[in-house]
């Protein structure tokens, strides 16, 4: 401790203690750069790619075939590495979707336009309903599918399930949509999750409009996937405590 002139004493400063966490860990910024760059390569071979199309359309505006594996519009599945796929405004699709739509099975809107159509997974996560009522319901007549055959015409390859085709029993999918919930973690971090979408609304109010709910009132507890949704039929449910996000 040193005295100044005029007799006061002067403390001296300590000096800052060291935070580990704060201080510039160059192994980090290398770790962070490269991954950035990395991206940007995979973000700038992309955009070629999409720029290359666009003007491919305006030279072919019916669409071409493009070799290589990408995932098909429609059924989101990879053809075999020696399978074409065809190219057009609404998106890359594999053969086996191309040919249903050349052929008049299935409009071409449905590879640019998810919303526009269900599929027989969509059907079943969205209702919470096994595989065996989407079947049921098809017999029934309840649903009427656009099936895309494959191998000749021997096996299903995919079953789509237009909107317009069921205009008074299939809801728009934005009236389907999960939402987001947050909680606390026990290490004290913001964990999310997702609810689907009858946690937060009456079911059979929400769906009024739609022939769709009158056949899942009939339907059996052997026949959901979850309590779930059998649960939300009942009055004393969160939903009667949520305003209606939908």
């Amino acid at each position: 401790m040193q005295s100044s002139d005029d007799g006061t004493q002067h403390i001296p400063k300590q000096p800052p203690t060291r935070d580990p966490e704060r201080e510039f860990d160059w192994e980090k910024a290398y770790q962070f750069a490269d991954g950035t760059l990395r991206l940007s390569e995979l973000c700038f071979d992309t955009w070629k790619e999409d720029i290359y199309r666009k003007h491919k359309l305006k030279e072919s505006p019916k669409g071409f075939p493009i070799d290589g594996r990408y995932p098909c519009a429609i059924c989101d599945k990879h053809a075999s590495e020696d399978e074409q796929y065809w190219c057009d405004e609404h998106g890359i699709k594999c053969q086996i979707c191309q040919g249903a739509i050349d052929r008049g099975e299935i409009p071409p809107s449905v590879a640019s336009d998810k919303e526009s159509w269900y599929s027989a997974f969509d059907i079943e996560h969205s209702f919470d309903v096994k595989s065996k009522v989407v079947r049921r319901w098809v017999k029934e007549g309840v649903l009427k599918p656009r099936t895309i055959m494959s191998n000749g015409g021997q096996s299903v390859h995919l079953q789509l399930f237009l909107i317009e085709d069921h205009k008074d029993t299939l809801p728009p999918k934005s009236l389907l949509e999960s939402r987001s919930m947050k909680e606390k973690m026990k290490d004290g971090q913001d964990g999310y999750y997702s609810q689907p979408w009858f946690c937060f609304v009456n079911p059979a109010e929400h769906l009024k409009d739609y022939k769709i709910i009158e056949h899942m009132q009939k339907l059996s507890e052997n026949d959901w996937s979850t309590k779930h949704f059998k649960l939300s039929m009942v009055p004393a449910i969160p939903y009667l405590f949520y305003a209606d996000p939908l």
